[in-house]
Order: structure tokens, then C-alpha cells, then sequence
């Protein structure tokens, strides 16, 4: 009798366990896609339910879409101008991805995008926005060593020199960091489950770098390489129209 209990018991937990699981396949796209959906609905309802899903779940591959979706939402809100709630939702997000007891490439990658992020919120705090700077150096570091080939490390460390001013930004650098994003693959193994994200932005902050130089040729070389390849995508359609 003691043995049934146990075993009705073990099987009521992973009934439990396995309703709480969210499907992963595709993830990213539905994720990206409740973003999109949030700017019609002037709300995040969509983007929010997602998140609270892959909260619940908990595992080290939904912490990390619960991370990312967080960011999407911190997105949205600074866009709509509430910087408050866009502090509150990449401060959760990065909470949770900091908590991860192992980290891959692909963890310490995001979780560097969203702490440069995130600096915009420390109000001038030197020291602060210091350690913040040689904290994401650190874990930008850690991702390439973890997989040298993860283009979203080379993008997030672009990312810092390109919208760092000068003379501390160094245009060189991520020029540099921008031409290897998009020379690296997406993924390194096609899993729908895996990210995919931040060719298209790589290619983006290309061409803006090139116009900003005065390079037009090469901002439209790579402009055109990047709309074969991501015809739909809103940052480069909108590039389009001020090169072309």
C-alpha cells in the first residue's frame, strides 16, 4: 500500500511537472512576434503571458527566453516612454539570468546585452555605470571563450563601441565585431529551440556606421547583402529608404 502511494505520488508530480512546461519549439519567433503585437495593442498582455509561462517553467533553456522576453518587454516600454516600467521589466530579466548556477555562450551574451542596457537607467552614477562596464566586458568575454563563434557576443560587444561617443567608442572596433557578426552563422545548429536572433541588427548597425562615415557605397554594398537575406525586417526597410 505504501509502495502505491509513493508511486501515485511520483506520477501525480510529473503530471504536474509536465503541465507547467512550455513548448519551446519556436520560441524566439513567438516571442518576437507578441513584441510586434504589443505596439497594436498598446500593451504588453501577450508579451507578458509568454514570460510568465517560461517563468514557471524554470529550467535553464526557459530562463533564458524568460530573460529574453523581458528585454523585449523593457523594449516596448522605453519606446512608449515609460522608462520606469522599462527598468523594472530588464532588471527582472536580468536577475534571473545572473541566477543561472551555469551559464553557456548564449547566456552570458544576453545577459550582457540587457546589463548595457540597463545602463541608461544609473542616472550618471560613475562608479556605478563603471563597474557596470567591466562587469559586461567580463561576461562578453566569457561568451566568446565558452563558443568563439557566437555571433551575438561580437554583437554585443559592437553594440558598446557603436553607441559609446567619442573619444571613449571606438567606430574601428566595431566595424570590426559587426563584419564577423555577419560572417558567423546564426546558429551553429538548427534547432528552432536555440536562438537565432541578431544578424539582422548586426547588418543594421553596419550600414548606420557606414552612412555615418560618409561611405555610401558600403552602406549600400551590405544594406542590399542584408535585405536578401531579411526582407521584412523594419530596421533595414526603414535604412532603405534614406540610402536608395
Amino acid at each position: 500500500m505504501k509502495l502505491l502511494f509513493v508511486l501515485l505520488f511520483f506520477a501525480g508530480s510529473l503530471n504536474i511537472a509536465s503541465s507547467r512546461a512550455i513548448d519551446l519549439q519556436g520560441i524566439q519567433s513567438s516571442i518576437d512576434m507578441a513584441f510586434q503585437q504589443s505596439f497594436v495593442a498598446k500593451n504588453t498582455t501577450k508579451l507578458s503571458d509568454i514570460a510568465g509561462q517560461l517563468k514557471q517553467d524554470g529550467s535553464s533553456l526557459a530562463t533564458y527566453w524568460y530573460a529574453y522576453a523581458m528585454y523585449m518587454e523593457s523594449l516596448f516600454y522605453l519606446q512608449s516612454g515609460d522608462q520606469a516600467q522599462s527598468e523594472k521589466s530588464v532588471s527582472e530579466g536580468v536577475k534571473a539570468l545572473a541566477q543561472l548556477p551555469e551559464k553557456n555562450s548564449e547566456d552570458y551574451a544576453l545577459l550582457a546585452l540587457m546589463q548595457t542596457f540597463s545602463m541608461q537607467f544609473m542616472q550618471e552614477d560613475y562608479m556605478k555605470v563603471l563597474a557596470a562596464f567591466e562587469e559586461v566586458h567580463a561576461n562578453i568575454q566569457k561568451s566568446m571563450n565558452a563558443d568563439a563563434n557566437n555571433l551575438r557576443a561580437y554583437l554585443v560587444d559592437a553594440t558598446i563601441n557603436f553607441y559609446t561617443p567619442e573619444p571613449y567608442g571606438d567606430a574601428q572596433k566595431a566595424e570590426e565585431d559587426l563584419l564577423k557578426c555577419i560572417a558567423l552563422n546564426a546558429q551553429q545548429v538548427e534547432d528552432v529551440t536555440l536562438p537565432s536572433w541578431g544578424k539582422a541588427r548586426a547588418y543594421s548597425m553596419l550600414v548606420s556606421l557606414y552612412t555615418q562615415q560618409g561611405k555610401q557605397e558600403m552602406a549600400k554594398r551590405y544594406l542590399d547583402e542584408a535585405l536578401k537575406s531579411y526582407p521584412d525586417n523594419d530596421e533595414l526597410t526603414a535604412l532603405a529608404t534614406q540610402i536608395h
